[in-house]
């Protein structure tokens, strides 16, 4: 596993691929999208960004720490970036979807029933 201060690094290079995906295919049609990600890999990256907005106090969820003050609070170009990483990883979880076809457990005909953990 990376270094969790690697994390923001990390994304900022995952998003600009993604961005620069999307830019070269804008206009075409949505069952001819490639992605350079996986449905997992786009996964795992909006986990670690969920967890980097959390680190940086962006979400709502996140409690600030005990003492923070109000001028710790994150700036808006900051938070006006790491909303465009988000629509841009989005946008790139529809394109893996499309891209990398169905799971494995929708090929293999599994129904969500019988994947459910009691």
């Amino acid at each position: 596993l990376a270094d969790p201060k690697l994390y923001p690094e990390f994304l900022c290079i995952a998003f600009a691929l993604l961005v620069k995906e999307d830019s070269s295919q804008y206009g075409r049609p949505m069952e001819f999208a490639s992605c350079a990600f996986t449905v997992h890999g786009i996964h795992i990256l909006m986990a670690r960004l969920t967890q980097v907005l959390s680190w940086e106090g962006i979400l709502c969820s996140s409690p600030r720490p005990l003492g923070a003050s109000p001028s710790n609070r994150p700036s808006l170009s900051k938070k006006e970036y790491f909303s465009a990483m988000r629509l841009a990883f989005s946008k790139g979880l529809m394109r893996a979807f499309v891209s990398h076809g169905p799971s494995t457990a929708v090929k293999k005909g599994i129904k969500k029933r019988d994947c459910e953990v009691s």
